[in-house]
């Protein structure tokens, strides 16, 4: 359970770190830090459910699907993990440079995605603000 908490802790810390990076307009950062707390938050979920968890992204997401595919939230849930991980991904490796618009479009997004996981999987990376 050790890396399950480190996991959850570098959620949490990722989170912070985008919020950071927002307030100073850093929305390429953001885009990133947001993923990568969604990311750490989906292996802690998988390694709690399953012991452990893939380590390719896409597998990843596939797994998630087959927990989440058969609600209209779940597959919400997962249309809008696809956005922030392709949209990191564009930012990291492709042409796109972030704006404000889209950055506070993956806010509120990656707010959702956060809220849906923690209650579904009865976890927590957020303090109650």
């Amino acid at each position: 359970m050790k890396n399950y908490r480190q996991l959850l802790v570098k959620a949490r810390i990722l989170l912070d770190e985008a919020y950071k990076d927002k307030d100073i307009n850093c929305y390429n950062k953001w885009i990133s830090a947001l993923w990568f707390a969604i990311e750490s938050m989906l292996k802690a979920i998988f390694l709690k459910i399953k012991g452990s968890y893939p380590t390719r992204i896409g597998s990843l997401i596939n797994l998630l699907a087959r927990e989440l595919r058969s609600s209209k939230e779940g597959r919400l849930v997962l249309r809008y993990i696809r956005e922030i991980y392709n949209n990191r991904k564009d930012v990291d490796h492709g042409f796109l440079i972030a704006t404000k618009e889209r950055c506070e479009s993956n806010i509120s997004k990656g707010e959702y995605v956060i809220m849906y996981l923690e209650n579904i999987f009865k976890i927590k990376i957020r303090d109650n603000d």
